[in-house]
């Protein structure tokens, strides 16, 4: 069986989520065929190879932009036009794609990238259409085809929202947030931070916003520097924001920054507590590691119900003030069962083997088309 994945590195959870269930499906079926095609990129048609590049900055810096771009784009007839328009655009790269790779299943894995599949598969009829989802709660019109053969979703709210718009129940799982298989149960927290050239004897703190490195991560680890004790070791993950983590490593300091980390489950198992922007994937690792996890932020639009998903589970704190931020992780450091209680909320709140049952949705589908 073979499986074309369509996406793009805007942020980094459309991609995490296109490897996680591209790497479940091998494991699931060592013959089956994988690719994974950025195809804003790959199309190599202007304004779209440029969204990639543009997104991480528009989230960051102009925040109210991107507010009013999701919002007014989010109705039938916006996408439509837009849709229509951008046809010309992608077609021939996902024309070339179909006929070199023959994929048994089309699996957009981006909201733009849905009906340019529903369309090129119309067209050529010898392949399915499966969309996996990475919006938590809230789905924009972009992702709603009910054309679509097949919906994998992360929550029962996805799936009402999908039904709402059209979308066959019958075609529509709700199966979880598809992250990365999870580093080896028997890996300790003080072997995870031996294993990343950290002291096991001391707090790890993580600060990350995600692939763009969105949200408040300079003030809120200015922040937490203040606030924690020396000894509490702190990591700065900026993802692709390159001009925070030159920004960053300038001010100096004892937080160790990095840039974008392709091992993130192995970084959740060493760190006693999490700081993030309320992103579903980076959400949905860390309960499903039971890590404790402070919400220091919302990307407008699709992540702003993430939130009260989260809190109203008792899953996680949310804090969007830098200073609230950095007090609600001291009192986690300093009160370990409180920690451990939020954990294990978490990990109760999880389901790790999303990318599993997807893989086994998506080898029936591939199988009933063959």
């Amino acid at each position: 069986m073979r499986y074309l994945f369509l996406s793009s590195w805007t942020g980094g959870g459309h991609m995490a989520a296109a490897h996680a269930v591209a790497d479940a499906i091998r494991r699931r079926d060592p013959q089956a065929e994988t690719r994974i095609e950025d195809v804003l990129r790959g199309c190599r048609q202007f304004p779209l190879t440029r969204f990639p590049d543009v997104y991480g900055p528009l989230v960051n810096h102009l925040p109210g932009l991107w507010t009013v771009l999701w919002s007014t784009s989010d109705y039938a007839p916006t996408v439509d036009l837009i849709s229509r328009a951008g046809w010309p655009l992608v077609s021939g790269h996902l024309r070339d794609l179909a006929r070199d790779f023959g994929p048994d299943v089309l699996v957009p894995v981006h909201p733009l990238l849905v009906r340019p599949a529903v369309r090129l598969a119309k067209r050529r009829g010898d392949f399915r259409v499966a969309c996996i989802v990475t919006d938590l709660v809230r789905l924009h019109r972009f992702w709603l085809d009910p054309h679509v053969d097949l919906y994998l979703l992360p929550s029962a709210e996805a799936a009402a929202a999908a039904r709402m718009a059209g979308v066959r129940p019958e075609r529509a799982f709700v199966c979880g947030q598809p992250i990365p298989a999870a580093v080896p149960s028997a890996l300790t927290r003080a072997e995870a931070k031996r294993s990343l050239g950290l002291d096991a004897s001391h707090p790890l703190v993580i600060v990350t916003g995600g692939g763009a490195g969105a949200g408040p991560l300079a003030a809120v680890s200015e922040a937490l520097s203040r606030a924690l004790d020396p000894s509490v070791q702190m990591v700065v993950i900026c993802g692709r924001n390159e001009s925070l983590q030159r920004r960053l490593r300038a001010r100096g300091g004892s937080a160790r920054v990095l840039g974008y980390v392709s091992d993130m489950p192995h970084w959740l198992r060493a760190a006693d507590v999490l700081v993030t922007k309320a992103g579903p994937n980076a959400l949905a690792e860390a309960m499903a590691e039971g890590l404790p996890t402070v919400i220091m932020s919302a990307l407008p639009g699709q992540e702003t119900d993430n939130v009260t998903f989260f809190t109203r589970r008792g899953a996680a704190i949310w804090a969007p003030d830098p200073a609230e931020a950095a007090r609600q992780v001291a009192r986690l450091l300093r009160r370990p069962d409180e920690a451990r209680a939020l954990g294990a909320r978490a990990r109760a709140s999880s389901r790790p083997n999303a990318a599993d049952e997807m893989a086994r949705h998506l080898d029936s589908l591939a199988r009933a088309t063959a």
